[in-house]
């Protein structure tokens, strides 16, 4: 099996935020290679944005010094999760949330 990393949809968000799509790459042996999210979680200001945008992986919960904060559900994301949780990092206004590719080490926002 061969990588597979092709870009397949560009989409430009209402407050300009550009999000790529990508499909899921594939190793020959296996393996999935996948996305995953980088959050400053002393950056948060608990607007719920993220979660507004993406309930299926963001939360308010309580940190460890008691603020309510947001929080993924999940770190580790599939191609299917990856939208969604770029629009939600789009929509952060103080861009805490990050998307990293797996397979390039590169930061997507």
């Amino acid at each position: 099996m061969s990588v597979v990393s092709d870009k397949h949809k560009d989409k430009d968000n209402s407050d300009g935020c550009k999000v790529e799509r990508y499909k899921l790459g594939v190793r020959a042996e296996g393996k999935v290679e996948g996305y995953k999210i980088d959050h400053d979680l002393p950056g948060c200001i608990s607007c719920e944005a993220c979660c507004a945008v993406c309930p299926e992986n963001w939360e308010m919960k309580e940190d460890r010094s008691g603020d309510i904060k947001a929080f993924p559900r999940k770190e580790e994301l599939s191609e299917d999760e990856f939208q969604s949780n770029m629009e939600a990092a789009c929509a952060c206004p103080v861009n805490a949330i990050h998307i990293i590719d797996k397979k390039t080490g590169k930061k997507l926002i």
